[in-house]
């Protein structure tokens, strides 16, 4: 049996991430297989010529837990709460967020949602890694461990440090460039003339209802409107109808014109509403 573990976190966090990951293979004797963005070792992260979106989804799927890694530098972060959203619908894999140097009442009101262990002390990483290992069928041994986990968590305290101070340092790692040419290349490539916006127009919104009947309601567009409200407009239209998490499955909005995808939680806040959603015909 493949015993897999997906980590998600912030590029940020990647020298924290190398301390927690080689401290679980420890401890789990080398028994799971951890795959993180940022891992350097030769066969760890992204593989030569990997498609990096198509092998996040990929290790997702054949993870069996996924850590969300929370801390200053990753809370709200859109890409965290997508991978723990996927991970949340998976049907055999179990969410684990997981807080460092985080207060609880600061995260993400989705993650809240969810059990949160914490690793600040060595009794809560100790309870952290027993319940992780146990996903997998391996028991934790604390007292053989116990030294080691606590030298590895004082090096995570130690190497902290938070965006303003890495981003003097190195301002994008390898994955942030990928991600953030892809999206600038989405936003340069989209065509806008003025002549040709209304001033003010509706798009249709159908779906399902919980009886089974075919709804239709309409959202107004105009020069200010943006992607993410038109996006909350539809959260408030469908709460309570679809479950936690699983919007992420099921309720992605796709244009009946073009056929094009309207959910780019990225860059929603950039994209104005009108560049995406044409009127209702």
């Amino acid at each position: 049996m493949n015993r897999n573990l997906f980590i998600s976190h912030s590029s940020y966090d990647k020298k924290i991430i190398e301390i927690l990951s080689n401290l679980i293979r420890r401890v789990s004797l080398n028994q799971i297989h951890i795959w993180y963005s940022n891992d350097q070792r030769v066969n760890g992260g992204f593989l030569v010529g990997d498609n990096w979106f198509g092998s996040i989804l990929n290790n997702l799927k054949n993870s069996q837990a996924v850590i969300s890694f929370i801390t200053p530098n990753s809370n709200n972060n859109p890409w965290i709460l997508y991978e723990s959203g996927y991970a949340e619908a998976l049907e055999n894999t179990k969410l684990i967020p997981l807080k460092f140097l985080m207060n609880i009442s600061e995260i993400s009101i989705p993650l809240q949602q969810k059990q949160i262990f914490s690793f600040t002390t060595l009794d809560e990483a100790n309870v952290f890694l027993k319940k992780v290992l146990d996903v997998y069928n391996i028991l934790y041994d604390e007292e053989i461990y116990s030294s080691y986990v606590l030298i590895c968590l004082n090096q995570m305290r130690d190497c902290y440090k938070s965006k303003t101070e890495l981003a003097d340092e190195s301002p994008y790692d390898a994955l942030s460039k990928k991600i953030d040419s892809y999206f600038e290349l989405v936003l340069n490539n989209m065509k806008f003339s003025r002549e040709e916006v209304q001033t003010e127009y509706e798009v249709l919104l159908e779906y399902i209802n919980i009886e089974g009947n075919k709804v239709s309601e309409y959202l107004k567009i105009n020069s200010s409107v943006k992607v993410s409200d038109i996006l909350d407009s539809v959260y408030f239209i469908l709460n309570g109808k679809v479950e936690p998490y699983k919007y992420l499955e099921t309720w992605i909005i796709k244009e009946k014109g073009e056929k094009r995808y309207v959910v780019v939680s990225d860059v929603q806040n950039l994209i104005l509403a009108r560049d995406i959603l044409g009127s209702v015909k």
